[in-house]
């Protein structure tokens, strides 16, 4: 008899407890609802602000631009080295090289292997230093060097693999022309190829804000401030960086040891064009430029 009413006992203090329990819980669960309402909040924020902050996160990473710059340049000796071959008569030298004998192009050809150069960087090497000797503006024609507008289109289609290649990558950019239309009233700013929408983080290493597309070798034995578009060069980058910040360029055949090391003291990193797909400038190239055998001989 006892030991039912201990037991009894028992059962009764455990029910009171769980009576308790469940009491206080609702309690709590009120006192929640009347006072909890600025801490929910609080929560969600934090919430929000993980999302916000995962968010940005990846939008940091989506700014990132993986674009080789560590690539051979040729030497400025180099460079001198093929001179001699590429301007035989000096002031007079004329022509594309496609309407050359095919012992000068043999020997250019053997001797930009001996100095790690391309053929397509002595051709277009060539084709500067023959403006360089000559106003191109008033003499382009006579220096029989292929129809301008061919050759605006070809650095358009060179422009094209350019900006190819950056959706590849999901860049966003506001092209020149677009630039120029932007810019009805007053004075235009500076426009490079492509205005980035926001910097980009260049190999992890090098914030940019602008990317300039040239279609041609940048010798550096072509000196700045000269009439042609190597010479030009420096001078527009220059607009660029005191405008927008760093940024970057990319020549369609690279370019001279000597010009990378001066546009990096700029602010300027120079592209890796081997990255490229650049199939539809050169079937173009080979309607104005290519001799009957189909080699690219501007």
């Amino acid at each position: 008899m006892e030991k039912n009413d201990t037991q009894k006992q028992r059962y009764h203090g455990r029910k009171r407890s769980l009576s308790n329990t469940n009491s206080q819980k609702k309690v709590n669960d009120a006192s929640s609802q009347v006072n909890g309402s600025k801490n929910r909040p609080r929560r969600r924020n934090n919430s929000s602000n993980q999302k916000k902050r995962s968010h940005n996160d990846s939008q940091a990473e989506n700014r990132g631009l993986r674009w080789r710059t560590n690539f051979h340049c040729p030497t400025n000796a180099a460079e001198e080295s093929l001179l001699p071959l590429l301007l035989k008569y000096g002031e007079k030298e004329r022509g594309m090289m496609k309407t050359q004998p095919y012992f000068r192009i043999k020997a250019i050809r053997d001797k930009c292997r001996e100095i790690h150069m391309t053929p397509e960087q002595a051709y277009s090497m060539r084709r500067t230093h023959i403006m360089m000797l000559n106003n191109p503006n008033e003499k382009f024609g006579l220096l029989r060097l292929g129809p301008r507008g061919a050759i605006r289109e070809s650095a358009e289609l060179f422009e094209e693999a350019v900006a190819q290649f950056l959706g590849r990558q999901h860049i966003s950019y506001i092209s020149e022309e677009e630039q120029k239309n932007s810019h009805t009233d007053g004075p235009t700013p500076p426009t490079p190829d492509f205005l980035l929408k926001e910097p980009l983080l260049l190999n992890g290493e090098t914030t940019i804000h602008w990317i300039e597309a040239k279609m041609f070798y940048g010798a550096s034995n072509v000196p700045q401030g000269t009439p042609n578009a190597v010479g030009c060069v420096m001078a527009t980058v220059e607009k660029y960086v005191k405008h927008y910040g760093q940024g970057a360029i990319v020549f369609s055949f690279g370019c001279g040891e000597n010009l990378r090391a001066k546009l990096e003291e700029k602010g300027v990193k120079v592209l890796d064009p081997s990255l490229l797909n650049l199939k539809q400038m050169r079937d173009h190239q080979k309607t104005w430029c290519a001799n009957d055998k189909g080699w690219i001989l501007p």
